[in-house]
C-alpha cells in the first residue's frame, strides 16, 4: 500500500551576519527547489544583508556554478528591523 500523506516544509534561519559560502549555498538552494518546502531567511542585527537578498530571488532564478537554475522560488528573505519599525 502506497502512503499517499503528503507534506510541506519550511525551514526558519534566523542570521546575524552574512552567507559564508555563497556558492554551496546557492547550489543547496537549487538543488532544493524541487522539493516541497520553502526557506524563511530573516535577518536579525544591524547589517544590511546583501547576500541574503540576492538568496530570495525575486525577479531572477538562482543559479549554481555548474548551470543548474532554481525551478522555483523558495527563498524569502525578511529583514527584522524592516517590520519591527526599527529600520
Amino acid at each position: 500500500a502506497k502512503d499517499d500523506k503528503l507534506f510541506y516544509a519550511v525551514l526558519i534561519i534566523l542570521c546575524d551576519g552574512e552567507v559564508v559560502d555563497m556558492e554551496d549555498t546557492v547550489r543547496a538552494i537549487v538543488e532544493a527547489s524541487n522539493e516541497p518546502m520553502s526557506i524563511l531567511l530573516i535577518g536579525i542585527g544591524p547589517k544590511v544583508f546583501t547576500d541574503l537578498m540576492i538568496l530570495d530571488g525575486d525577479g531572477t532564478k538562482l543559479k549554481s556554478k555548474e548551470g543548474k537554475y532554481t525551478i522555483r522560488d523558495i527563498v524569502q528573505f525578511v529583514d527584522y528591523k524592516s517590520i519591527k519599525g526599527l529600520g
